[in-house]
């Protein structure tokens, strides 16, 4: 054992991720992953439409659930992977539908979701809803 504390251990993984994304940044692939595809029928059996991702990372699932007309919050503590999301929603038109904004799930907090594109801003007075609002409509 090193000593090191979990936290630290945690810390050290940032860099690891932003480095990867950026090396691989279609490390995961395209296609959902089959724990996403299961979910999407249950929350469309349970009439859900709304949808917060933690560990979105490059967003395979993310943009998946989008397809499939779901509202995205989707959350990574990778800035890397924030910027590939928001970048693939925008290319496959749908960054109406998909938020995406860096965050460590360890911290908790009122979260403000930045919009995907500017025009989203356009629809909220003058700053984004915070996450909590964001969900319970």
């Amino acid at each position: 054992m090193t000593g090191e504390t979990e936290k630290e251990v945690l810390n050290r993984q940032n860099p690891h991720w932003e480095r990867t994304y950026h090396e691989h940044p279609e490390m995961f692939g395209e296609e959902p992953s089959e724990p996403a595809i299961k979910a999407m029928k249950l929350f469309r059996r349970e009439g859900k439409n709304k949808i917060l991702e933690l560990g979105a990372g490059q967003g395979r699932d993310t943009l998946f659930f989008a397809r499939n007309g779901f509202q995205v919050y989707a959350l990574d503590y990778s800035e890397t992977g924030v910027e590939t999301i928001r970048e693939k929603a925008q290319a496959q038109r749908l960054a109406q539908t998909v938020t995406a904004a860096r965050h460590d799930v360890r911290r908790l907090r009122t979260i403000r979701l930045t919009p995907v594109t500017p025009t989203c801003s356009s629809a909220w007075p003058s700053q984004p809803p915070s996450l909590s609002s964001s969900l319970k409509r």
